[in-house]
């Protein structure tokens, strides 16, 4: 069993980065998705959200967010395909949306990564911002670098 989780992990196609969000002057991998809470919330129906999905993309689409310099959250693009034909965001939310928009349905956590993962998959430094109806009302950071920095100290 070991050896055919070994096989498959060193077979399977690197997932490319499905959320970026833009923060400050620099642009930053997020492993949390505004837009799944969206589909979440608003019931989006799945036939509106089938997507080409590749084996380096299993969601179907990427999106991108910017957090103004009024600490508001907005999605700023949305790249999908059906059929091999660009997917507009309207035709997935049903609803005449332009970009950017706004995005005020989204409160929860989120981690923006710094820099690449070591061997136990964890980054050098975390930026976690928390967000309240797409407004971020707290940010901290943390992680491996600064770990290390304290101990030396």
């Amino acid at each position: 069993m070991l050896i055919l989780m070994a096989i498959l992990f060193a077979c399977s196609t690197p997932q490319i980065e499905n959320t970026t969000i833009e923060y400050g002057s620099a642009i930053f991998k997020c492993e949390q998705d505004p837009l799944d809470d969206y589909f979440r919330l608003f019931k989006t129906e799945p036939a509106k959200r089938r997507f080409d999905v590749q084996s380096s993309n299993w969601k179907g689409y990427t999106s991108t967010f910017k957090i103004d310099s009024d600490s508001k959250l907005y999605l700023t693009e949305f790249k999908a395909t059906r059929g091999e034909k660009d997917i507009d965001i309207s035709a997935v939310v049903g609803k005449d949306w332009v970009l950017p928009k706004r995005a005020d349905w989204y409160s929860g956590d989120l981690y923006l990564q710094v820099g690449y993962p070591d061997e136990n998959n964890a980054y050098p430094i975390t930026i976690k911002l928390k967000v309240k109806e797409g407004v971020v009302v707290d940010s901290a950071v943390s992680g491996v670098a600064i770990n290390k920095k304290i101990q030396r100290a």
